[in-house]
This record gives structure tokens, sequence and C-alpha cells, in this order.
């Protein structure tokens, strides 16, 4: 889904930019400053991941992944985010890898969650990165939006893969995302909770090199997508 942000001047960027930030925070979106990104971890399962992130925001062209280290309701989690590739005129994809530190604190010990913990110290992070349904309070990382500063355009996230991202110290999932056509050379990626971070887009045809499978993306996003 596309949108335009109101009161957006083509002749001010400053202030364009801080009217789309504002918009975002007016509606409710819990997003705080970006943190500076940083090398990435070494892939502890099967799902997409770099092989390094880029040291500050991506070029038109770049194959590499962004990486914010951020903090979900108190505790320690990093999130990669891969470059968007366009499928074709009419779908976007992109992935979102989150890991939570190893040394994070425990559920109990932190309490910062609203949510009732029973789950063995697992944080379920598509509470607080999911758009809510009418059965719980967040699904995957559907909350996470494309921002176009230049022209004031939003993309929010069609579908995503990963219902239940519930991660224990240490562990990490990969969440993918699709969206409409994104006609840009790069653009920002908001993260709920983590910041923003610039990366590049890309067409089908340099998935690889950006370490994504389309493959896989799709077939996660067939067995596990929700219509957001």
């Amino acid at each position: 889904m596309l949108s335009r942000l109101p009161g957006v001047s083509g002749r001010v960027a400053s202030r364009r930019s801080f009217v789309g930030l504002s918009v975002l925070v007016g509606v409710g979106l819990p997003v705080l400053a970006a943190c500076d990104p940083q090398e990435g971890p070494e892939n502890k399962s099967g799902s997409a991941s770099p092989s390094a992130s880029a040291s500050g925001p991506a070029q038109a062209g770049s194959t590499q992944w962004q990486k914010l280290d951020g903090h979900v309701m108190g505790h320690k989690v990093s999130v990669e985010v891969s470059p968007v590739i366009r499928q074709d005129d009419k779908t976007s994809y992109i992935a979102v890898k989150l890991t939570r530190a190893s040394d994070d604190a425990s559920i109990d010990a932190v309490q910062a969650s609203s949510y009732k913990d029973d789950s063995g110290n697992k944080l379920n992070v598509s509470n607080y990165l999911g758009v809510p349904s009418i059965f719980r309070p967040g699904t995957g990382a559907s909350l996470v939006k494309l921002l176009d500063t230049a022209t004031g355009r939003v993309w929010s996230a069609i579908n995503g893969s990963g219902v239940f991202l519930e991660l224990t110290p240490g562990e990490d999932m990969t969440s993918y995302l699709s969206f409409g056509k994104v006609d840009t050379d790069t653009v920002t990626v908001m993260v709920p909770m983590a910041g923003f971070t610039t990366v590049s887009v890309l067409d089908a045809s340099d998935a690889k090199k950006a370490k994504i499978d389309l493959s896989i993306a799709q077939a996660a996003l067939e067995q596990s997508s929700h219509a957001v």
C-alpha cells in the first residue's frame, strides 16, 4: 500500500522530512531515533542474512544490508534490513532479521511488557512490530514502513511472514514483507522501536547478490502470510 504524506512541500526538504516523521509519530507508531549501522552478526540459522552490513546509509545499487541496534520494550534486539527487491511492476520484497542479544535480560527481570509472560523467556517481538488484529496484539513485523522523503511517500506492507516472532536470548528470526512497486533507487526503512536506515532498491536479477532467495521469501509469505 502506497500513501502520500499530507502537507509535504516539494521545495523544502527539511520541512518535508519533519512533516513526514511527525505524521508517523502522530498515528501512534512507536518510533525511536535510529542507531548507527554496525557490522552484522554471523548467520546462526537457515534464514537469509548478509555477510556484513554497510558502514553507512546504502547508496543506489548497493547489495549490503543495514543494521540497527535497538531495544524492544527494554530488551536488546538488533535488526538487519535487506535491500528492497523489486520483483516486477506490482511487487517488492524486503527481509527483516531480528536477533535477541544472548545476554539480554529475562522477561521477568525487565517487566516492561503489558502482556503476561508464560512463554519461557520468549520475547514476542510481533506484539510491538506487527499490525494488531482482533485475535492478538500484533502479527509479524508488518508495521515496518518504507519512506521516500524526497516525494513524501510511504509504503505499508501488504503481506508479512512470521505471525509469531518469539525470540529467546541469542535466537534470531527473519520476517519477509511484501510491498507494492517501489520506483526509487533507495528508500528509508522505519522499524518501530529500532529506528531508521536507508537501503537500496534492486531488481530481481540482483536478489542473490543481496543474499535474498526469492523462492524462500515467497514460500514463507505463502505459508504464514496475512493481509495487513
